[in-house]
């Protein structure tokens, strides 16, 4: 049996509101280096 894994995310010219709101929420931790975040999609297909 075959696993095929994938990974979806946005490409890098589209604004990535759920990312923006990660980083403001890292950054209320007290995680102020974080510079940039891009959420996607992680997929496994048996």
């Amino acid at each position: 049996m075959y696993l095929a894994k994938v990974y979806v995310t946005l490409k890098p010219t589209v604004n990535d509101p759920q990312g923006l709101t990660i980083r403001g929420g890292l950054h209320s931790l007290g995680f102020e280096s974080v510079k940039s975040v891009r959420a996607g999609k992680y997929i496994e297909i048996k």
